[in-house]
């Protein structure tokens, strides 16, 4: 894992750093626990985390104006940047593992139109939250941390038709909430969690309209989130009360047919804008934050088609953000590049099926770029565009659908450290499992299973194995080393050099470490009684890597307990020191 610095022009005032004014949200693994530490002149912060993020999850990290200087004065309007989590290289193949019925037995349609792969119950796997328009309610599958979903818990939300979706930590109790824009009732749903993993009932907020898109970012850089919701009239911006609930609206204009927007920084202040798509007059807008909750209507760009959903990140590595989004009248997608000065290029367009209803950004093959997927509805499919790094996409593939494409979520939902795809029917009211393969399976040499697992810094690739290049691990830095199985088994995870071959180990499956060379071990679950995987079947230990050592190859691998003296060997995770 990364810490995350960040360094001002000035000394800051150390009593105000605190777990409040710096924070860090993912955008499926919610608010981030770890510590803040000040660097000696007082200038720098350091956020180092204590549990591993999702990979190709979106960061956003958050500072409100809390944050003094050490000779007076605030951080007015505080400020936010955003960063992408690395992924394992996969190899671009996708495969429909499994297809999850989002109805009740019997039931007819219900119209799921979107997935949220947010960690409901903090248990370091995605969960799924399905939004459904004609049931009006979401619907919620855990995760098992083995890339299975337990049964289907069912939150009504009765005359909403929740839709568009994002995830916040409304109220700051670390646990992850959820947000939904209504398209029939015509406002924005606030599902908080109950802080025992699960969604209580929602608060409704009228938006005075149709709402097709929602907004989550901290508008007034008070260190609450608050929330935006384009309406097909006005774009709805609620101020956070400071409790998780929501104050009146105030309704900006920004074209015709205000459809769904981004939150991010534009023009590079380090504050909150809004980019909203309008679907009627064929454009994008600019709202310009002004840090004190109130935006002013920057640039206004031709979308070539009507814009229908939008996602953003830096696709062409210049360090300023772009913006993606689904062209609904002409079966394409187009993206709008970032100048970091609040204004977009003209538009760039790329084929795709019929209708496409929704677009999404992630780096799924772990090329350090981010990827395209539009799914369309017209044709039952999902479009895939991968970066070439420069903000060019290429080499097309195409998944299908049942019925139609609906929505996409990336999101690695095995925990092997590749990105997957969750596609979305909202006819065929299904969830479909494309599983991306980091690659051909290495010769000799077991993989994570259910009973024992390993992941190092989030991937259990098996890298280092086989053909497959071992992971680089940069000394300095802190590794979380996590462990799955069953629920109160002892764990044994150690790490040292690599052996020359596999070598089996009674029953228990092949060891990757040469016994002649021991190094370390993390957990040692072997003293009588002892269990290291916690009720949900986790451990995570942090081990910090030396300076020093660049070119060393490390090889960590655990056993889990299953049953009296027996054992199962996890896969292995190779890895090689670097500066």
């Amino acid at each position: 894992m990364q810490p995350i610095a960040v360094t001002f022009q000035a000394a800051i005032s150390p009593t105000t750093v605190t777990a409040h004014s710096f924070w860090v949200f993912g955008r499926w693994s919610g608010t981030t626990q770890g510590s803040r530490t000040i660097s000696g002149d007082g200038r720098t912060i350091t956020f180092t985390p204590t549990r591993p993020w999702f990979v190709g999850e979106m960061l956003t990290v958050q500072l409100s104006s809390a944050i003094a200087g050490a000779g007076g004065g605030n951080l007015t309007g505080g400020h936010m940047f955003q960063l992408m989590v690395t992924s394992a290289p996969g190899n671009r193949q996708f495969t429909n593992q499994a297809t999850l019925s989002m109805r009740l037995p019997g039931e007819g349609t219900i119209g799921t139109y979107g997935i949220y792969a947010g960690d409901v119950d903090r248990d370091g796997a995605p969960d799924i939250t399905a939004m459904n328009e004609i049931s009006n309610d979401v619907r919620v599958f855990l995760a098992d941390g083995c890339g299975g979903f337990g049964p289907m818990t069912r939150i009504p939300n009765p005359g909403q038709w929740p839709s568009p979706n994002d995830g916040a930590d409304c109220n700051r109790d670390g646990w992850l909430d959820l947000v939904t824009g209504n398209q029939n009732g015509n406002g924005v749903s606030v599902w908080l969690n109950n802080g025992a993993g699960m969604y209580g009932t929602p608060a409704v907020y009228a938006a005075g309209g149709y709402v097709h898109g929602i907004g989550v970012g901290d508008f007034n850089g008070d260190g609450w989130p608050d929330l935006c919701a384009p309406n097909g009239n006005t774009v709805s911006v609620f101020l956070n009360q400071g409790n998780g609930t929501f104050g009146p609206r105030t309704d900006y204009n920004v074209g015709s047919g205000e459809d769904h927007v981004g939150c991010l920084d534009a023009n590079n202040d380090g504050r909150v804008d809004l980019v909203v798509g309008c679907s009627a007059s064929n454009n994008m807008g600019v709202l310009l934050g002004q840090g004190d909750g109130t935006f002013v209507l920057g640039q206004t760009r031709a979308t070539g088609g009507n814009p229908f959903n939008m996602c953003y990140a830096d696709c062409n590595g210049d360090g300023h953000v772009d913006v993606t989004f689904a062209t609904r009248g002409n079966s394409s997608f187009g993206i709008l590049f970032g100048a970091g000065n609040g204004t977009f290029s003209a538009v760039t367009s790329y084929p795709v099926g019929s209708l496409p209803a929704a677009i999404d950004l992630a780096d799924l093959d772990g090329d350090g770029d981010a990827d395209v997927v539009v799914s369309n509805y017209g044709s039952a499919n999902y479009t895939l565009w991968f970066n070439r790094g420069d903000g060019v996409f290429q080499n097309q593939a195409t998944l299908t659908a049942p019925r139609s494409g609906s929505c996409a979520t990336l999101v690695d939902f095995d925990r092997d450290g590749v990105l997957d795809i969750l596609g979305t029917d909202e006819i065929a009211d299904v969830a479909l499992l494309y599983r991306q393969s980091p690659g051909p399976a290495p010769t000799n040499s077991q993989p994570p299973s259910c009973a024992a697992a390993l992941r190092v810094d989030q991937r259990g690739d098996r890298a280092g194995q086989g053909t497959r290049p071992a992971a680089p691990l940069t000394g300095g830095r802190t590794a979380a080393l996590n462990v799955s199985g069953p629920a109160g088994q002892p764990v044994v995870l150690v790490y040292g050099l690599p052996a020359a071959s596999a070598v089996p180990l009674f029953t228990w499956g092949l060891l990757h470490l040469d016994l002649g060379v021991p190094i370390g071990v993390v957990a040692n679950g072997l003293i009588p009684g002892s269990a290291d995987l916690d009720a949900k079947g986790e451990f995570t230990a942090l081990l910090p890597i030396p300076t020093g050592f660049g070119g060393l190859p490390l090889t960590f691998q655990a056993a889990v307990g299953a049953g009296p003296g027996t054992f199962v060997l996890t896969n292995a995770q190779g890895t090689v020191l670097t500066p």
